[in-house]
């Protein structure tokens, strides 16, 4: 879905997923990191593009970059992405999900923020009534990043 969305807060900006994000994305992954995601690992830069592509043309998609704003953090470094889903007609549930960070920021304050800004914007400016977190069983990573948040 094509859209202009930022979000932005505590050092960090999230903004709309284009394909010039491919090659840097495509840096921040591996099979190790991408095991237990839902969606085939993108091998590459034209993997990546593909994904960024797909998640583009998707209706129910809404996807982001994750860059830092602080010079401290890497000012203007693209750190991951994630995306958000529809689920439910006529706007009432949206679930975040397919997130993937840098190995640098794991453990950091890039997943909570992101997961914080996507549901502050889900509630308040969407209106949902749900908001859902797409989370693979075999992701303990994942799993444990949302127990702290």
């Amino acid at each position: 879905m094509l859209h202009d969305v930022v979000l932005s807060g505590h050092g960090f900006r999230l903004e709309p997923l284009a394909l010039e994000h491919a090659e840097t994305l495509a840096g921040l992954v591996d099979e190790a990191m991408w095991s237990g995601m839902s969606i085939p690992l993108p091998y590459g830069v034209a993997g990546m593009a593909d994904l960024v592509a797909a998640t583009r043309a998707a209706p129910d998609l809404t996807g982001f970059v994750v860059r830092a704003v602080d010079p401290g953090r890497g000012a203007g470094a693209v750190l991951g992405g994630g995306g958000v889903r529809a689920r439910a007609r006529g706007g009432g549930r949206v679930e975040v999900g397919r997130t993937f960070y840098a190995r640098s920021t794991w453990g950091s304050l890039v997943n909570p923020v992101t997961k914080w800004l996507l549901l502050r914007h889900a509630f308040e400016t969407w209106a949902v009534h749900r908001v859902g977190v797409g989370v693979g069983r075999r992701t303990e990573r994942s799993l444990g990043g949302l127990r702290r948040l």
